[in-house]
């Protein structure tokens, strides 16, 4: 679709990579993937999930574990 190509153009031109995830947003007729998460670099997503909660306005829970440092400025 227009949308996939568009968001793939995006991350290819802004050397970001999207956390694979199946379809996030269900209703009772159809199914798609309206939720990402993008990343700079693949090594810094340790692992992902996915958790169906229809409860939750027909989207999934969708996490991410990401290996990151930050470092934090002193107390003044």
């Amino acid at each position: 679709s227009h949308d996939a190509a568009s968001l793939r153009n995006f991350c290819q031109s802004n050397r970001l990579h999207i956390i694979p995830y199946s379809n996030t947003h269900h209703t009772a007729t159809s199914h798609s993937r309206i939720d990402h998460c993008l990343v700079s670099n693949r090594s810094f997503a340790l692992s992902h999930y996915q958790h169906a909660l229809p409860f939750l306005s027909c989207h999934d829970l969708i996490e991410v574990t990401l290996n990151c440092n930050f470092n934090r400025l002193p107390p003044r």
